[in-house]
């Protein structure tokens, strides 16, 4: 099966943890079908607003947000305050692993995005087809 891509809408305050190597997961209420090896795209919400970044996904672990606390809390850029508001009501918790993270040597606006690549960056993720994830790693290479 080919790999997917995913694009991710991820707070600035999170990018910076990711991209300094300090979060090492990445928390989801709602996990997407993705899986180990499948590329992930980083689009920095507001005040950013644009396409910064790109990993490769590694282990994804689900679990009762107590337990996935105890297995990834100290990696995850929160707090356990935090983390337990966040998955506040939910069942099941997921964490995907942040693999090879790299920032892309040109950020990708927003504007670029609407216009030139019709994306709407999501509230949480979306699916990006491999023709798409082509041009927008081409954008970002400079």
């Amino acid at each position: 099966m080919d790999n997917k891509a995913v694009l991710f809408s991820i707070k600035p305050k999170y990018v910076s943890l990711i991209s300094a190597g300090e979060k090492k997961y990445e928390l989801r209420r709602k996990c997407p079908k993705v899986s180990a090896g499948d590329l992930a795209l980083v689009y920095e919400s507001s005040p950013t607003m644009c396409l910064v970044g790109a990993f490769v996904i590694g282990d994804i672990i689900q679990g009762k947000p107590a337990s996935l606390w105890r297995k990834v809390g100290a990696q995850s850029g929160v707090s356990r305050q935090e983390f337990l508001e966040y998955f506040n009501g939910c069942d099941m918790a997921s964490a995907i692993e942040i693999s090879q993270y790299w920032n892309l040597d040109q950020q990708v606006p927003l504007k670029q995005l609407r216009s030139k690549n019709k994306i709407e960056p999501p509230q949480s993720y979306r699916y990006l087809c491999q023709a798409i994830t082509g041009q927008l790693l081409t954008q970002g290479a400079g």
